[in-house]
């Protein structure tokens, strides 16, 4: 089928989330009402709200990364006076949730000698390094 290549956003009131996840809990539940305003609370101070709307919905974050890769990270970091890019770097963990890799890459000091430094990304900082084939 043919790639469209577009998205959609759709607006879901929070009291509608709410009243979903009131309806997984059990109805006997002691303080279900005060736990789901607890839930929906931080969640929507935490900007998590979507995460929780997504699972009651049966839908799981994809991320297009593995543990063990090796991708190209444009987020930078201080090197000497000024911020460069981190480069090559290894992902270390992956939060689906956050939208936060952990990765570690190589940092060299003045004398040449080299360590390894890690750092919580964006996902949307890093790429795949792309694969070359030679004929």
């Amino acid at each position: 089928m043919k790639k469209f290549n577009k998205t959609i956003s759709i607006e879901v009131e929070v009291d509608t989330v709410a009243e979903q996840l009131l309806s997984v809990m059990s109805a006997d539940s002691k303080h279900r009402e005060l736990i789901v305003e607890s839930i929906i609370a931080t969640a929507m101070n935490s900007s998590s709200l979507n995460h929780i709307f997504n699972a009651l919905n049966g839908h799981r974050p994809s991320v297009n990364f593995e543990l063990g890769e090796y991708v190209i990270c444009d987020y930078k970091r201080w090197k000497d006076s000024s911020r460069v890019p981190i480069g090559r770097c290894l992902i270390c963990d992956i939060d689906e949730y956050t939208s936060y890799l952990t990765v570690s890459y190589e940092v060299f000091d003045s004398e040449g000698k080299m360590s390894i430094e890690s750092k919580s990304v964006p996902m949307s900082s890093c790429s795949k390094i792309p694969l070359i084939v030679a004929l």
